[in-house]
């Protein structure tokens, strides 16, 4: 396996992970520290999963957060 090729599935991750692609692939964000301090504001902790990375993009969650701030 060549250093672009890697495979990521539910059941299987092999190679060296290009996390940009993956975002770009996926048409996903990473998640910002503007989001991290946001969430962190609501929930009163800063997630260890995204505190470390592990969770690293995201679709549509500053909708989310917008709307949650909004009483929604």
């Amino acid at each position: 396996m060549s250093a672009d090729d890697f495979i990521v599935t539910p059941w299987n991750v092999e190679g060296d992970i290009d996390y940009d692609k993956l975002i770009k692939k996926f048409g996903t964000e990473k998640i910002s520290s503007n989001i991290l301090k946001r969430i962190k504001k609501i929930t009163g902790e800063d997630h260890f999963m995204l505190r470390r990375g592990i969770f690293f993009s995201h679709r549509e969650v500053d909708r989310i957060l917008d709307d949650y701030e909004k009483g929604g």
